[in-house]
C-alpha cells in the first residue's frame, strides 16, 4: 500500500516537474521574442 502511494505521488511530480519545465521553457521563448521586438541585445539570448 505504502510503494503504491509513494509510486502514485512520484507519477504526479513528475507530471508537476514536466508542467514547471514547459512553462520556463515558454517564459525563455516569450523573452526571446520580446528581445527581438524591442531590439535589446543584453548578450543574454538564449
Amino acid at each position: 500500500m505504502l510503494l503504491t502511494k509513494a509510486l502514485y505521488y512520484n507519477k504526479i511530480n513528475l507530471a508537476n516537474n514536466h508542467q514547471f519545465l514547459s512553462s520556463c521553457k515558454q517564459a525563455i521563448m516569450n523573452g526571446k521574442d520580446e528581445r527581438r521586438q524591442y531590439h535589446l541585445d543584453d548578450g543574454l539570448i538564449l
